[in-house]
């Protein structure tokens, strides 16, 4: 009888524990800033990369919260020289009772001409405008792209400082080249021939660049016959700085091919590629803007 008092006496502790137990209670992000018992922080983290932000929660209390932080969340920088960061992914914070957790989140900037911040720089949960971008927040999530930082990057920054889009650079990638297309419809940007490949980078005193490396595309002309050409670059000066080693021999008819040209170094500005019969008549240019 002993035995089985024993037994009785465990089961009933053991459901007294479920009970007792608190389920994690879902949660918004923004939601969870108002709550007297958890404390949120965000900080920078590292720079331009992936997991930029930290952010850390302090729970005081006796519930546990999952916090869901969503695509299209923004983070405001708490200088006015550092980039605001929006969040392209989905991440879930567990927060448990009486304790300090925290989570890496990947920030994409919002201002191409302010500087990025180092590690430790405060951020807070902004509760801004950002309907500009809920079309773009739309895309990745539905593509799953949110770790195409190059493209994402230089798309935000076509919305939010008018870059070009040029340098939302497909390379064959169909997913991309409708972020492209997207982008111009938003932006009401017209869309051009070629890209630009860029490498975003951090230089002294926290300055973003944005390198040209590389333009490419296809040129496209009409030929009425067969002939020998010679490819030249011009820039806004109006001088010669590039041309093809070797003449080019054209066939008859509508004619594709595509450009490369490695530009990097290369000053901002416009530039035009020309192709010539006879060294100095004119058939075919296209123009390109670093």
């Amino acid at each position: 009888m002993k035995h089985y008092s024993i037994i009785i006496s465990t089961i009933s502790a053991a459901i007294m524990l479920s009970i007792c137990r608190i389920q994690p209670k879902s949660i918004n992000i923004y939601d969870a800033q108002n709550l007297e018992n958890l404390e949120i922080t965000i900080e920078s983290n590292r720079g331009l990369n992936k997991g930029n932000l930290r952010m850390y929660v302090s729970n005081n209390g006796i519930t546990p919260y999952n916090i869901a932080i969503v695509p299209g969340t923004f983070f405001e920088s708490g200088k006015s020289e550092l980039q605001n960061q929006l969040v392209m992914e989905s991440k879930t914070l567990m927060s448990s009772s009486n304790s300090l957790d925290s989570v890496y989140l990947s920030g994409f900037c919002t201002e191409a001409s302010d500087h990025a911040p180092g590690s430790g720089n405060p951020y807070s949960l902004a509760r801004l405008d950002t309907s500009k971008y809920n079309r773009l927040v739309e895309f990745v999530v539905k593509n799953n792209i949110a770790d195409s930082r190059g493209p994402i990057q230089h798309a935000i920054w076509s919305i939010s400082d008018g870059k070009s889009v040029s340098s939302i650079c497909p390379k064959r990638d169909s997913i991309v080249r409708q972020l492209r297309t997207l982008v111009c419809e938003v932006t009401g940007q017209e869309d051009v021939w070629y890209d630009v490949e860029r490498k975003i980078s951090v230089i002294n005193g926290r300055e973003i660049i944005a390198e040209p490396l590389e333009v490419s595309g296809n040129i496209k002309m009409e030929n009425d016959k067969k002939m020998e050409v010679r490819g030249i670059l011009i820039n806004e000066q109006e001088e010669i700085i590039w041309s093809y080693p070797d003449p080019i021999k054209l066939p008859e008819g509508n004619i594709e091919f595509w450009f490369k040209l490695t530009v990097k170094n290369w000053p901002e500005g416009d530039y035009r590629i020309s192709y010539l019969k006879n060294s100095s008549d004119t058939i075919h240019q296209q123009t390109f803007t670093l």
